[in-house]
């Protein structure tokens, strides 16, 4: 295992934000812990596929669809934004919807 020379990572056993290229051509972009692919992250993998999700101790642990649950908020691409409560990723609650008006 090879670390790109471009990443932060350092042999830590908290979290950094990172790349490894592997010496099989695979690359892992992402979040990691103890060295290992460990949170939010990208494989590319040297065939050309590709896998994003959550990873845990260098497996991946999640990657389906992430439910939003809880406060939070969510910029939309019109610009508008709404900060509040959510429910399985739909606003759910108390919250502040901001429009965008484009001149």
């Amino acid at each position: 295992m090879e670390v790109d020379n471009k990443s932060n990572m350092k042999k830590h056993s908290h979290s950094e934000n990172g790349t490894i290229t592997y010496d099989n051509g695979d690359v892992y972009e992402g979040e990691f812990e103890s060295n290992k692919p460990h949170g939010v992250g990208k494989m590319m993998y040297k065939d050309g596929r590709v896998q994003e999700g959550i990873w845990k101790d260098g497996k991946i642990d999640y990657d389906g669809e992430l439910k939003l649950h809880g406060r939070g908020e969510m910029i939309y691409p019109s610009g508008s934004m709404y900060e509040g409560e959510w429910k399985e990723s739909k606003r759910h609650g108390k919250g502040i919807y901001k429009y965008f008006a484009s001149a």
